[in-house]
């Protein structure tokens, strides 16, 4: 019995060697893997790194403005791509801190379609309790991503790279849960409007009429009165109105 008590034991101890050799082996492999892949020997602490690290990476967009931009530009010689990204990331900026708010503040270009949207989106926040919070936003890149010109109609969609810290409260002011960094995507659709009886009452009243003679003009896209031939300011860019925003 004593010789098989020892025979077990020194198995026992055999097994545990090899065992214990196993775990190193596998650790060591973990440890070559995670100085390979993360530059850190703990692999847990490299995944963790590389989270952040895509947290801080800003999302890539689908620039096309290259193909489109000269396109856009013929159909609306008097397009400025500086201005009208300037405008689109504004009004990006504005309408999520509209969300933020609670309350619609937006400006020239955004549309009734978007304003509605919103609307709707801050009521949905407003019944489940919540407030979301939009804070530090930071706008990496614009691109145009689309543009469909037609007789029927023409619309530019943009693409925008957008970062912020994202949270959400209660109604009382307690924080739901801690401001997390998002990197995200949102696309934003432009139209322009054919006419100026598809324009607001205050980009209308600047278009309707010549600066000359004072007669109505109906066509945005008139650069000559065609009662009294004074040259017309055009005023494309103002008819171009945002009607959607989406995260992608």
């Amino acid at each position: 019995m004593e010789g098989a008590g020892v025979f077990l034991l020194a198995a026992a101890l055999i097994f545990s060697v090899v065992i214990l050799g196993v775990v190193w082996t596998i650790q060591r492999k973990i440890r070559n893997l995670s100085r390979m892949a993360f530059g850190t020997d703990s692999l847990l602490e490299g995944l963790k790194q590389q989270e952040e690290e895509f947290a801080r990476t800003p999302k890539s967009v689908a620039g096309m403005t290259s193909l489109y931009l000269p396109r856009i530009q013929k159909d609306f010689p008097e397009f400025s791509l500086e201005e009208f990204i300037a405008r689109s990331e504004n009004l990006l900026t504005k309408a999520l801190m509209s969300v933020q708010n609670q309350k619609i503040v937006l400006g020239e270009g955004a549309s009734g379609e978007l304003e509605e949207s919103l609307r709707l989106w801050i009521k949905r926040d407003e019944e489940q309790g919540i407030r979301e919070m939009f804070h530090s936003i930071v706008i990496h890149k614009t691109e145009i991503s689309q543009y469909a010109g037609s007789s029927a109609g023409c619309s530019v969609t943009v693409q925008s790279a957008v970062e912020y810290q994202y949270g959400r409260q209660k109604r009382d002011g307690q924080m739901m849960e801690e401001p997390e960094l998002i990197q995200t995507r949102f696309d934003l659709k432009w139209v322009y409007a054919q006419d100026v009886e598809g324009l607001p009452e205050s980009v209308r009243a600047r278009a309707a009429h010549c600066p000359n003679c004072g007669a109505p003009v109906s066509v945005l896209s008139a650069r000559v009165c065609e009662y009294c031939q004074a040259a017309i300011e055009p005023i494309n860019l103002r008819a171009w109105f945002l009607i959607n925003i989406r995260e992608c």
